[in-house]
């Protein structure tokens, strides 16, 4: 049966055409030909195609003892489990350590330290906190609480060499052998624990003063910080006083400046020299004077005119209410007269009828007939006739002669 034949890819392809198969580096895939320089592969996803041989190579050991890894996620170490890390994490280790003294975290990102565990150590620092990885956790820890071993590097996957692939396995293989060390560390006698006791106890002496020189750091960063922002405040209120100072002397200037001015003045009016500015001032000042009174004196005019009219206005108006006046008065002595002219015809004109009447009565009603006609005829009486009279009594008989 041949054996399969699996290769991984070296950088990240995109295809072209239909029969192409895109993919990312360090992808894996299995041969299928290789009888050209385009190679038949298959992915993880069970999808065939070609893909040009000068992008891929061949899965080494290294290769497949990552594969294996990523299926076995923990396994036993001494008398603790032992969480192996994912790849990306195994790419940054830089050495291996066994916890010598318990460590419980002072701050959110300190890694908890077990005695016995071994860790993985991924980054150092010149203050002497470690970053390092154990059962699934990355955090810092102090660096005299563990014993460092020998030093391991992984060599990436993208090299082809051999040699290298299988000391790489070699190194991760070494993690699983710190369980010997984890043994012979339980298994000390009593002068080596009240060793490990006093060394604890100069260890955590030794992470205090750490911790307080980190707060000292911090501390100093806050200082300096403070001391910056104090600084930039006094540079703020600096630049602020000197430009109320620059301001202030510049209105001093423009006050001395007017003041030099107001005794040059003063001083050419004293000996009669003004100079030709201020001739023209005056004569200005004295226009704009000469103009104003005649505004002034054309307002007055113009009032005094509306006042005349108004008085006119009014005269007009008392003397057309008297006219009027008069005329309602003639008026009303007209009516009075004529009343009293009706008046007295109708008293004229009984007093005839009732002398009318006492002639008829007497006999003498002829002559008191013409009487009568003729001042009805003066005053426009209606004739009267002697049929007209009261029949009270009988025809009076002319007297005998």
């Amino acid at each position: 049966m041949k054996e399969e034949v699996y290769m991984v890819a070296k950088f990240d392809y995109t295809a072209n055409q239909k029969q192409e198969l895109s993919f990312k580096k360090n992808e894996r895939f299995k041969l299928i030909d290789d009888s050209n320089d385009w190679w038949q592969v298959t992915n993880k996803c069970n999808q065939s195609g070609f893909v040009p041989n000068n992008y891929l190579r061949k899965e080494s050991p290294m290769d497949k003892a990552m594969e294996l890894l990523k299926g076995i996620r923990k396994q036993e170490v001494g008398n603790s489990k032992f969480e192996l890390p994912d790849s990306k994490v195994i790419d940054c280790i830089i050495s291996t350590a066994i916890v010598k003294f318990s460590y419980e975290p002072q701050v959110e990102d300190d890694l908890r330290l077990i005695q016995g565990d071994t860790i993985a150590v991924l980054e150092k620092r010149k203050d002497g906190w470690w970053k390092g990885w154990a059962n699934g956790e990355t955090g810092w820890l102090p660096s005299n609480f563990v014993e460092e071993e020998r030093q391991i590097r992984l060599t990436p996957r993208s090299e082809t060499n051999e040699s290298s692939s299988s000391a790489s396995v070699m190194e991760l293989t070494s993690l699983s052998s710190h369980s010997s060390s984890s043994e012979r560390i339980v298994q000390e006698d009593d002068e080596r624990r009240r060793a490990e006791e006093e060394a604890r106890r100069r260890a955590e002496e030794g992470t205090v003063q750490l911790r307080h020189q980190r707060e000292e750091v911090d501390a100093r960063r806050r200082a300096a910080k403070a001391e910056a922002n104090r600084l930039r405040r006094e540079r703020e209120a600096d630049e602020a006083r000197r430009e109320v100072a620059e301001k202030l002397a510049a209105d001093e200037a423009k006050n001395e400046r007017f003041l030099q001015l107001r005794k040059a003045e003063e001083e050419n009016e004293r000996f009669g020299r003004l100079p030709e500015e201020e001739k023209a001032r005056k004569r200005a000042a004295e226009e704009d004077a000469l103009r104003e009174a005649e505004e002034e004196a054309r307002r007055r005019a113009a009032e005094e005119e509306t006042d005349r009219l108004r008085r006119l206005r009014d005269e007009e108006e008392a003397q057309r209410r008297a006219v009027e006046e008069d005329a309602r008065r003639r008026a009303a002595e007209d009516v009075r007269r004529i009343g009293e002219e009706r008046a007295h015809r109708r008293a004229e004109e009984d007093c005839l009828r009732q002398k009318v009447r006492v002639a008829i009565k007497v006999g003498l009603a002829k002559p008191i007939l013409h009487l009568f006609e003729i001042h009805r005829n003066r005053v426009h009486i209606p004739p009267f006739r002697v049929a007209d009279a009261p029949q009270t009594h009988a025809p009076l008989q002319e007297p005998p002669e």
